[in-house]
């Protein structure tokens, strides 16, 4: 059977380090805690996934490309037509769909091959990545030795487990289908998945394409995950991943899991023969499912000869002959691997601290959780009450003898200070002035570019109205969506210094948001509340009138859900504007 040349990207099981989450009211105070005071981290260790920012995609390239020769042989007979709320899905997959292929009937089948290594999580979501790939109950569906599989016995009978598994899951694919041996659309699944920008949500999936893209991820992993025969139909013998990242792998454990098996990007001779006898095998299985000319016990029968012919052991190999000579040993894990190093905050100015421990803080927030549903009552309330409390920290500690400032006794330096107050103290020429910011979000990216008005109550107060339009970044498809338009009041705090054309300044923000496109679960037009922080900032006088502003640390939480499943898009930004007037 033809095979179409396939595209660079690899087949990979997820490879994960641990994480944290921050949620509730308990955690929002230790939020407050983070943004008052120098904190050290750890930095988290990198990994890769199936098909993330940091990794090409293999599984879904090889998916596509099985189900798109499956189609040309059998015409599009398991397309499904979506609903605006299920194309909105399709929008923010994970991964990249091909265009000719953007129905819900590929990109459930493509998705739920994706989730086998994520099983909705997202690929920051480490700390649950981690033991879900390391269980010994999760090996068989990747078609890897469980814990005490050992020895020729256990290589086998970890196989029979990962036929069985593809078996189950084509069965239950076959649930599927309709009286007429069709897809039937309105079977569905419930599964919980992770998108791009919509994070981890529940979706009411086509049964068949739930179960048979489940099948499909086992059939391509039987490959890579196993040594063969010279023709790829036969497994020599399957390789071990939990004891080999535990660090106890024995000879009779059977081989290592081999990074370079799950390369499919410039590849050898083997491995690119491989390659294409596994995704011929995963059109063969999808095939078989599909054909409407086959009673679904004929296409279980069907399926058994598929695994006989792909999945079935070799005799005779084992660790003292090189497991007949295989030619897979020959590939070595890279020496370098996923790590976490230790590191820390330098003790700069107290600005700077405020600045990393919120980075800190949002990198260390779990991805999934705190983007997409509404932030804790406690955690906002917390950043309030940090900024709240820092004028009456400074009120406290200028009323206390022992803090005061020393008396200027020198007439020159008296008169000098008395005049640097009076013109801190003076009332601007103007006082009202508009401010335009532009921002970038360090996680969840995004832009923001919002134009207002200020005006100055006093010499510590400034007030404004701000319109701002905010575009989100999708990083598995590079692209910029439309995002939230937002509109809300700010208020300004100043701490003007004396001699310096800097000024410090804390900023809050509160007012509404608008969804500017559909996400699934979030129709276009929604809308919620805003709600904006930046505990520590600055102002740098340019001229008359004319500053830059520079807020470092600016958490900006639109939430244009509140009623059903609540969605919010939390944003840790660096905001860079210029202010006139005011």
């Amino acid at each position: 059977m033809p095979i179409v040349p396939f595209p660079p990207a690899r087949f990979s099981e997820a490879r994960v380090h641990p994480g944290t989450r921050f949620d509730g009211i308990v955690r929002g105070f230790v939020v407050a805690t983070v943004l008052s005071t120098a904190l050290a981290f750890t930095r988290p260790a990198l990994g890769y996934s199936t098909d993330t920012v940091a990794s090409d995609g293999c599984h879904e390239q090889i998916t596509q490309i099985a189900l798109r020769e499956t189609r040309n042989s059998l015409g599009a007979i398991d397309a499904i037509s979506a609903s605006r709320n299920e194309r909105a899905l399709i929008d923010d997959l994970p991964f990249e769909l091909s265009s000719d292929l953007r129905d819900l009937g590929a990109a459930t089948l493509v998705l739920s091959n994706h989730w086998v290594d994520f099983r909705g999580n997202e690929p920051s979501d480490l700390d649950r990545l981690a033991p879900l790939h390391g269980d010994p109950n999760h090996q068989r569906e990747h078609c890897l030795r469980s814990t005490g599989q050992d020895g020729d016995q256990g290589s086998r009978q970890a196989l029979m487990e990962c036929r069985a598994f593809i078996r189950e899951k084509v069965q239950a694919a076959l649930k599927g289908l309709g009286a007429d041996g069709r897809v039937d659309p309105k079977a569905r699944t419930q599964l919980r998945v992770a998108l791009d920008i919509r994070g981890s949500v529940e979706a009411s999936l086509p049964t068949f394409h739930v179960e048979m893209g489940q099948a499909l991820h086992t059939v391509q992993d039987g490959f890579s995950h196993t040594f063969r025969s010279q023709d790829h139909r036969e497994v020599v013998t399957v390789l071990n991943y939990i004891e080999f990242v535990e660090d106890r792998l024995d000879t009779v454990d059977g081989p290592a899991h081999r990074s370079p098996l799950d390369e499919c990007d410039k590849l050898d001779a083997l491995r690119q023969e491989r390659l294409s006898v596994a995704t011929t095998a995963s059109q063969e299985f999808l095939e078989v499912a599909l054909d409407p000319t086959l009673s679904n016990n004929q296409k279980l029968a069907r399926t058994d000869e598929l695994l006989d012919e792909y999945f079935s052991h070799a005799d005779g190999c084992n660790p003292e002959n090189g497991y007949c000579d295989a030619p897979e040993a020959s590939y070595r894990n890279p020496k370098t691997g996923c790590q976490s190093a230790p590191g820390s905050l330098p003790s700069y100015w107290p600005g700077a601290l405020a600045v990393l421990a919120v980075a800190g803080a949002g990198w260390w927030r779990r991805k999934n959780n705190a983007r997409r549903s509404t932030l804790g009552g406690g955690t906002l309330a917390a950043l309030i009450l940090a900024v709240a409390l820092q004028p009456n920290t400074a009120a406290a500690q200028s009323d206390d003898p022992a803090s005061a400032e020393p008396p200027v006794t020198d007439p020159v330096a008296r008169e000098a200070v008395a005049q640097e107050d009076a013109r801190i103290e003076r009332e601007p020429p103007v006082p009202w002035g508009v401010a335009l910011n532009l921002s970038a979000s360090i996680e969840n990216p995004a832009a923001a570019a919002a134009l207002g008005a200020r005006y100055r109550l006093s010499e510590h107060w400034l007030f404004g109205v701000d319109g701002e339009y905010n575009p989100w970044y999708a990083e598995q498809t590079s692209e910029f969506r439309p995002g939230v338009a937002s509109a809300y009041a700010s208020a300004i705090m100043r701490f003007p210094m004396r001699f310096e054309r800097v000024n410090l300044r804390t900023t809050l923000e509160l007012g509404a948001s608008r969804m500017l496109f559909d996400l699934y679960g979030v129709p276009k037009g929604t809308t919620g509340p805003f709600f904006g922080l930046n505990v520590l900032g600055l102002d740098y006088e340019l001229g008359k009138q004319l500053y830059l502003v520079l807020n470092p640390a600016h958490i900006a939480l639109p939430i244009p859900q509140t009623k059903g499943a609540p969605f919010s898009y939390v944003q840790y930004r660096v905001t860079l504007g210029l202010q006139w007037g005011a």
